[in-house]
């Protein structure tokens, strides 16, 4: 099996990089080259960085990075399905919605390529599950760079993690002792509380160390 790690490039060699021509995900030589988005927003192609795979993956994922801003869509798909259900029932358009934005997740790019870059917190990036022998190669051809097998830190403090946790929680438990009260039975607003109590918890794990919990590590 080989040894993976993680690349971290300070944020002044990200414009000098000099990128050896091995597959990230698999260490061949002959790769493809693609332009990866590095934005934190998956309906944006740009910036990216031009990174080789191996051509089974770029096969896989070139169409998928295309295609990218527009299988964004699919969220608001999901969104659009739920209100549907909420106060149509069951509808056929509210049935193809989500079936839509279901498919349209499966179609994303990061589902095929494992080492996508991260912006860090000081503007450097990170590649993750980078085989040993390319990270070592990167690291020749562009001294500064390093490598480590720590998750990335949380983009914010835990206090303002708290902070949003507290905020959801209690949203979530006000909206179910209103709906308690009320006798309301809209599965539109339970749902809502749902979504909310759901976020305040994700929002508590991010409290803990990053990879604590196997679910919530990033990489």
């Amino acid at each position: 099996m080989t040894d993976r790690t993680t690349l971290v490039i300070p944020a002044d060699r990200v414009a000098t990089l000099e990128i050896p021509a091995l597959a990230l995900d698999t260490g061949t030589p002959g790769p493809e080259w693609l332009d990866i988005p590095v934005s934190i927003w998956v309906f944006r192609r740009k910036p990216s960085m031009r990174l080789p795979f191996s051509p089974q993956v770029a096969a896989k994922a070139r169409w998928r990075i295309r295609f990218a801003p527009y299988l964004t869509g699919g969220g608001l798909a999901s969104m659009l399905g739920y209100v549907a259900l909420a106060f149509g029932g069951w509808t056929h358009w509210g049935f193809l919605l989500i079936a839509a934005a279901f498919g349209t997740s499966m179609l994303s790019y990061q589902r095929v390529i494992r080492q996508l870059p991260a912006r860090t917190h000081d503007g450097g990036l990170r590649l993750p599950e980078v085989p040993a022998e390319v990270a070592r190669s990167w690291q020749d051809a562009n001294p500064g760079l390093t490598e480590t097998t720590e998750p990335a830190p949380h983009r914010y403090s835990r206090r303002v993690y708290g902070l949003a946790a507290l905020g959801l929680v209690l949203a979530g438990i006000l909206l179910v002792v209103i709906i308690a009260n009320d006798g309301i039975a809209d599965f539109y607003l339970v749902f809502v509380a749902a979504a909310l109590l759901a976020a305040g918890l994700m929002a508590a794990l991010k409290m803990l160390p990053p990879g604590y919990l196997r679910f919530d590590r990033r990489t």
